[in-house]
């Protein structure tokens, strides 16, 4: 086969290619548009961010800011953050930000699927693969240069950028809001930036952090200076230059050396010199800081603004930088030895020779500005700068972007959005029904040996559930001693086989737990058959006999409880958007199903599907993908139509009656009422704290 393979047929992942081969011939696709086919109907999930910071870049700049709000604020949003390298990245994230690699199929499906992005930059790479905002996403661009000197996007349009030009319009005709640090910025970005809605005039969020009290100032400080192991009484000069376009490095020649002179002579203090280069310059870091032999090469160091505060000085050439650092109030100084080739390269939107920093041009300038630096006159000039150019920094830049991610999340709320199930759901999964063909190709032979069993689950063992889950599987036991089966992590080796990738993607975190039972039932049954009762199920009767011999069993939601048979595809389409028809939306439950013998057809289809779906994808797009599946099921394949008709009918909102009593005070006959109403009761064990206070409760009652 491995021959046949190599030389008939092959399939092949070349760079962002599926190459196939087949027969001599060689047929190529794109992954990514393969993959922007196959997500045009992912469910938006309106609480997940996706974070963009330089494309692939570490934790920093506004995007980080933002996230420390959102955690500051403890808010439930799903933060995923695209990085080059997960693995090395971890170390610099929160554990609650999700890290996915950039440029990835992955990190489309991330974009394709979150309600908010947040970028600081162009979403070019991926607008090249395809890639646009759906009509009810959220684009924030918080853009990363502030009061540039130098010039940008349209205003250098006629230089060689036109390709960039190209995507980069794309990408301002997504953007929702623009952040805008000052009035002189709006007024910039909506000439060169292609881009006429809603400026957020807020700051920037990166610049809270000079905004902080000094006490909270101080803590950081030492914070910082201990992870670069730098001793808190050292002073630090930091030397954040630009690229040029030329990538040349020659005009990094600053004299270290005599710099330090100077400033000990000025200030009165030893300092050490940090370089962090410009992103672009990243490869070359080593190659320039390799001149300076005293200076510690920081580019790597994921957050520029955080060296910005430890620092007790600056020196730059065109970058924004200063701008950012002109709110802390220390020395800053200019070095512009090429600036008459900078302004033929880029030209500048501020007259850089009348900044509020002093300027060089050699490294004889540098020194005297530096041994000459007037404080008073500095501050005069820095604080009019700040005055005309209507600079909005307050330290509340992040939370003011927050506030609007949650006024639109709530908004959405309010508005059903985030709990209207979309028919977009059934559209997607619709694309694994060619499995339904051939269901025998996963049914599973069975042994004879514990067949008809009742199957529950408690992966840690039914000694370390809750004393509410022991009460619910003790209750089985009493009415089935010998028919109980309780799979644990320690045991279901001795029942089931279960995919290894599934195994893996449980482990990782892709399948959740619910999803994880999910498939452990269906290898259950489509294997012995019986019962699957979910452990927080009380049992206060025996199983009607008719139910336990049926040839499928679960409880069915509203309407399709009130009328067995199946509705057409046009009808379903038009119900599952109706409000009150959303609790109705699939045929039923799953905590409770029966099936008198293995390989039942309903159950042996649905776990082919959910086998299928998990083969590809690395998350589930519906926490209720299993009653979706099913019920795509029981609409479009006859044989599964005609098991699900003949299905005694009984309500799911009865076995429900109970669990909406527990933090009510016990009454006997209420009890006596709700058991006549069914026989088994499902319940659950999270958030009981009323219940548990309340010592006469329905709760407090079923546990003695």
């Amino acid at each position: 086969m491995k021959i046949y393979n190599r030389m008939f047929f092959n399939i092949k992942n070349i760079g962002p290619n599926k190459v196939i081969y087949f027969l001599g011939l060689k047929m190529s696709f794109d992954r990514f548009k393969l993959l922007l086919f196959r997500s045009r109907f992912l469910k938006i999930d309106n609480n997940k961010i996706v974070f963009v910071n330089f494309t692939n870049k570490s934790y920093g700049c506004n995007p980080k800011y933002i996230a420390e709000e959102i955690i500051r604020q403890n808010l439930p949003y799903k933060m995923v953050w695209l990085v080059k390298d997960p693995k090395k990245e971890k170390q610099n994230f929160p554990p609650n930000i999700k890290l996915v690699k950039s440029n990835s199929y992955k990190a489309l499906r991330e974009l394709r699927s979150a309600k908010f992005w947040i970028s600081n930059s162009r979403l070019n790479y991926y607008i090249k693969k395809g890639l646009k905002k759906r009509y009810n996403q959220v684009y924030i661009q918080t853009w990363h240069g502030y009061l540039g000197i130098k010039k940008i996007e349209g205003d250098i349009a006629n230089k060689g950028y036109e390709k960039y030009i190209c995507k980069a319009k794309s990408d301002s005709k997504m953007i929702d809001y623009l952040i805008s640090p000052s009035e002189f910025d709006a007024n910039i970005l909506k000439n060169c930036f292609w881009y006429d809605k809603a400026f957020l005039n807020v700051g920037y969020p990166r610049n809270d952090i000079f905004f902080l009290s000094e006490e909270e100032k101080y803590n950081k400080i030492s914070e910082i200076k201990s992870k670069l192991n730098i001793p808190d009484s050292k002073k630090i000069l930091l030397y954040v230059p630009t690229f040029r376009d030329s990538k040349t490095i020659d005009v990094y020649d600053l004299d270290f050396d005599e710099i330090q002179n100077a400033l000990k002579e000025r200030f009165s203090s030893d300092y050490i010199v940090l370089a962090k280069l410009h992103p672009n310059m990243l490869k070359k870091a080593t190659a320039i800081t390799k001149k300076f032999p005293n200076v510690i090469n920081v580019t790597k160091y994921p957050d520029t603004q955080e060296l910005l505060l430890i620092a007790d000085a600056l020196i730059t050439d065109y970058s924004s930088a200063i701008f950012d650092y002109m709110y802390l109030k220390k020395p800053a100084f200019i070095y512009a030895n090429d600036i008459e080739d900078y302004y033929k390269e880029r030209g500048f939107y501020l007259d850089i020779k009348n900044l509020f920093a002093p300027i060089a041009y050699t490294n004889k300038d540098m020194i005297s500005n530096i041994k000459n630096f007037d404080k008073t006159d500095y501050l005069n000039k820095l604080e009019k700068f700040i005055h005309e150019r209507n600079c909005y920094d307050r330290g509340i830049a992040s939370k003011a972007c927050v506030d609007l991610i949650n006024k639109i999340y709530k908004q959405d709320l309010s508005e059903g959005k985030s709990k209207d199930i979309n028919i977009e759901y059934y559209d997607y999964l619709k694309k694994y029904l060619y499995v339904l063909d051939k269901p025998e190709n996963h049914c599973i032979k069975s042994d004879g040996k514990n067949t008809n069993k009742i199957w529950q689950m408690w992966w840690q063992g039914e000694d370390k559930a809750p004393e509410l889950v022991k009460k619910c599987l003790s209750s089985v036991r009493e009415f089935y001693p010998d028919k109980q089966i309780i799979i644990t992590e320690q045991n279901y080796k001795s029942y089931i086989d279960i995919p290894d990738y599934i195994l893996k993607r449980y482990k990782s975190g892709e399948i959740c737990f619910a999803n994880f039972s999910d498939l452990v039932r269906l290898f259950l049954l489509t294997k012995y058959g019986g019962v699957w009762i979910d452990a927080t199920c009380l049992l206060t009767k025996m199983i009607p006999s008719e139910i336990l011999n049926s040839e499928l069993f679960y409880f069915k939601n509203a309407t399709w409880f009130q009328n067995p048979k199946v509705p057409s595809e046009k009808l379903f389409s038009e119900l599952i958007n109706v409000p009150s028809y959303l609790s109705t939306m699939t045929t039923g439950s799953s905590w409770f199903i029966v099936t008198d013998k293995p390989n039942n057809r309903v159950l042996v289809c649905l776990m082919n599907l959910l086998l299928e779906y998990w083969m590809y994808e690395d998350y589930a797009i519906n926490y209720f993908i299993f009653h979706i599946l099913l019920t795509l099921i029981i609409m479009n394949d006859k044989k599964s139509r005609e098991i699900f008709e003949k299905m005694i009918s009984e309500n799911n909102r009865n076995p429900h009656l109970l669990q909406m009593m527990l933090e009510k005070d016990y009454n006997e006959e209420l009890f006596e009422n709700i058991k006549e109403f069914s026989f088994i009761h499902k319940l659950r064990y999270k958030n009981l704290t009323k219940a548990q206070i309340n010592k006469n409760s329905f709760l407090n009652y079923l546990l003695k």
